[in-house]
């Protein structure tokens, strides 16, 4: 019994002192605020992992170090939103790459063609995390335009395309007039395919298909469903074109200006906020899936010749990518990609 009662007390002893140690961590440490924005509707990844990321990092800090966050494009669009950035009103965000393309070009790594379409969620992370060689090249490339990566959060989902025209084989893409966004790569890759692309903005796209000024678009599946184009498209093409992941990154001022401790705290918030996520992810795409099948729309999957089939048709994109970003870059993704799928 003794032996029992002094376990008991040596456990809970510890139990204290390793809670009193975490504490200290930020003992002494001023309070501080981080402004986040970002153009995520509420609901959507982007706005689940801002949340949850500003409800790890108080946690963790007891409350010592705090997200002010504005979701659902408060502070403006997330071209605004960056802006606002390196003007030193908004410290962090979230958004995906394709969006931050013209402010970091590297970014443009994401675009080359169906690059992550044959592999899995594990093995992409492997790329893509914090502490890979890819992750800190990319860093590079954001410390060089004055912000901080911090993490990249991916399910193995992707932006699809959904359409009014069927595609099953690589000639069916010919002629389908689909909205894309502005992103010059976007354009090169479907107009390679066959499709005449059309930017359009994205308030204006519901009306757009409906009237037929577009046959189709492309996006994430939750976003097609939240915007309800089940009601104006007969179609779901799986085409795994472009990886659904985003970015969290903060100015590099604003990052540096914490103590190491808060950074530290910073990345274990965003890596355990998307550890939580992440398992989500494939339930909201597959949800999705079925909201559009359940509303008639007939899901099409692309077989891998056909997917080998894309990938050649767009090689003039991938040259437009190197080109203006450089081999290395593209290179390190690829073969990155590959060592991890072979277990390297």
């Amino acid at each position: 019994m003794k032996k029992f009662v002094t376990l008991a007390l040596v456990l809970v002893l510890s139990m204290t002192v390793s809670f009193v140690a975490y504490g200290d961590e930020f003992e002494g440490l001023e309070p501080a605020t981080i402004i986040m924005a970002d153009g995520a509707a509420k609901g959507a990844v982007g706005n689940l992992w801002a949340e949850l990321f500003a409800q790890k990092l108080s946690e963790i800090t007891n409350y010592k170090l705090t997200v002010n966050y504005y979701g659902n494009s408060a502070l403006g669009s997330d071209t605004d939103i960056i802006t606002q950035m390196q003007a030193g009103t908004v410290d962090a965000c979230d958004m995906q790459s394709m969006n931050v393309v013209s402010f970091i070009p590297q970014l443009g790594v994401f675009e080359l063609p169906l690059v992550f379409a044959k592999y899995n969620t594990a093995t992409i992370d492997k790329v893509v995390k914090p502490g890979s060689k890819f992750f800190d090249r990319l860093n590079e490339s954001f410390r060089s335009r004055g912000f901080e990566l911090i993490d990249y959060l991916q399910g193995g989902t992707y932006r699809e395309m959904s359409s009014n025209v069927p595609a099953i084989t690589l000639a069916d893409f010919q002629g389908i007039k689909i909205r894309t966004l502005t992103s010059e790569y976007q354009v090169s890759f479907w107009k390679n395919l066959g499709c005449i692309p059309t930017p359009l903005a994205f308030t204006e796209l519901y009306t757009a298909l409906q009237q037929g000024v577009v046959e189709a678009e492309e996006n994430a599946i939750d976003t097609q469903v939240n915007s309800q184009f089940y009601e104006v498209q007969r179609y779901l093409i799986l085409t795994h074109h472009v990886l659904y992941g985003n970015l969290l990154y903060m100015t590099s001022a604003k990052y540096n200006s914490l103590a190491p401790a808060y950074q530290k705290a910073i990345r274990d918030a965003a890596l355990a906020a998307s550890a939580e996520l992440q398992p989500r992810l494939k339930d909201i795409n597959d949800n999705a899936q079925k909201v559009m099948v359940a509303n008639r729309v007939e899901v099409i999957e692309l077989p891998n010749e056909v997917v080998d089939d894309m990938i050649r048709a767009t090689e003039e994109t991938n040259q437009l990518i190197r080109r203006n970003i450089g081999d290395e870059i593209c290179d390190l993704l690829i073969t990155s990609l590959a060592e991890a799928d072979r277990g390297y």
